[in-house]
């Protein structure tokens, strides 16, 4: 818990060295460790903190590559207790990590051993995260009625390279898992574009 709190804790500095070290503590222990105890804090943090992450997702600065990862992957760990309506433009943030942009990360030791930095899309974090949000039928309306989301969301399912990238992808979700996911929410859209919002189903 103390590394935990600490790096939670690193969340709230201005400087950027630390927010980024905040960030790769808690990646580090999602990943590795104690996903469920870094998912217990946060959620209990001051909601600023939780805001702070998400603002980050919509960073652009070339010098920020890193912490925009790291804060989408907290953010995919925390989606499925967030509720939208507590955070203003978080849809917005999110929404931007759905252009397909590769990120190159600086090398991180014990991540590779040839010294060179590695590539990221940020696609595949930003839909899980909408998939996490969706396990809340509020968040689903929500989603359904942020213009031009739904679209950004079905737009990559229609090409070949899309795919290729997920059977590809070394991410933590299952690629079957996130393939189901898009193509089932595509055919949602195609099926009830005048319907209900379509967003409810993905409980079932």
């Amino acid at each position: 818990w103390n590394l935990i709190t600490y790096g939670a804790g690193l969340l709230d500095s201005s400087l950027p060295e630390e927010y980024a070290a905040g960030g790769r503590v808690l990646t580090m222990l999602i990943d590795k460790d104690v996903p469920l105890q870094v998912r217990r804090l946060l959620i209990r943090s001051p909601r600023q903190r939780i805001q702070k992450l998400i603002g980050t997702l919509a960073w652009r600065s070339p010098a920020d590559q890193e912490m925009i990862w790291l804060a989408a992957r907290i953010v995919e760990h925390l989606a499925s207790d967030l509720n939208l309506a507590h955070f203003p433009g978080a849809l917005e943030c999110i929404s931007s990590l759905l252009n397909h942009k590769i990120l190159h990360l600086p090398f991180v030791p014990g991540q590779r051993e040839d010294g060179e930095g590695i590539d990221k899309d940020l696609l595949l974090p930003g839909l899980r995260i909408l998939e996490n949000l969706a396990h809340d039928t509020t968040n689903c309306t929500l989603i359904y009625n942020s213009k031009g989301l739904l679209s950004k969301i079905v737009a990559p399912v229609s090409s070949n390279e899309f795919v290729e990238d997920i059977k590809s992808s070394v991410s933590q979700t299952p690629p079957d898992t996130l393939e189901d996911f898009v193509m089932r929410l595509k055919k949602m859209v195609e099926d009830n574009m005048y319907a209900t919002p379509a967003c409810w189903r993905l409980q079932r």
